[in-house]
């Protein structure tokens, strides 16, 4: 084989080799940009998620508050409430001497931001300085449950309607 020869196949095994690295490389790249439309549309939505959430509790930020308080929980189980539903304490349930039976409150925990939404059906508390007292239910999910006392931020998100 002469060098010439040997110069001309070298050169196109270099040049189908580089076709075939390109080739590949064209693969990867249409792959990856496809990945990347299908992020970029993730992301898209996720947002509009978020700005929905957000426009959400915006409207809820707008609501009025009526009370910020120490509030505690409580649990028995001997009697109805004073709205006459039978309680157990998983129930969402909260006490309160003025408002409504049937209204629906929002409730955030200041300490630590968990929010839940509760409904007058008792009265009470057991203590002038608690304007509310809350079912042991909400109590675990308001994140207090442990310490038995918190101060939570009330809104009146309306009242259950009467079938």
């Amino acid at each position: 084989m002469s060098l010439k020869t040997f110069l001309f196949i070298l050169f196109m095994i270099v040049i189908i080799f580089s076709f075939q690295i390109d080739l590949i490389n064209s693969k990867e790249t249409k792959n990856l940009q496809i990945k990347l439309l299908k992020t970029e549309e993730q992301i898209v939505n996720l947002q509009k998620e978020i700005n929905e959430l957000n426009k959400k509790v915006s409207e809820l930020n707008k609501r009025e508050k009526i009370l910020e308080g120490i509030t505690s929980w409580y649990s028995h189980t001997s009697r109805p409430t004073a709205s006459g539903k039978k309680f157990t304490g998983k129930e969402s349930y909260v006490a309160n001497w003025n408002l409504e039976f049937g209204t629906v409150l929002l409730l955030k925990n200041i300490k630590n931001n968990h929010y839940t939404i509760g409904i007058i059906e008792d009265r009470g508390t057991a203590f002038k300085d608690r304007p509310f007292d809350v079912s042991k239910q909400l109590a675990e999910e308001l994140g207090f449950l442990e310490d038995g006392l918190t101060t939570i931020e009330v809104t009146i998100l309306g009242k259950v309607s009467k079938k």
